[in-house]
């Protein structure tokens, strides 16, 4: 079997699969942050904002 030269990290195989799932991830975390206000806010500014809520 004779193996294919890779010249760029995008034609491996493995980096598009994960790109795929991180893009897949990103996108359902948005949709659920949209539906769905924070339990626990992540930054100070962000704790303000939800206290006036």
């Amino acid at each position: 079997m004779a193996w294919k030269k890779v010249e760029r990290f995008e034609d491996l195989f493995v980096w598009q699969k994960a790109h795929q799932l991180v893009l897949c991830v990103y996108y359902y975390s948005a949709i659920y942050a949209q539906e769905n206000e924070p339990i626990y806010p992540i930054t100070p500014y962000e704790s303000v904002i939800y206290k006036e809520h």
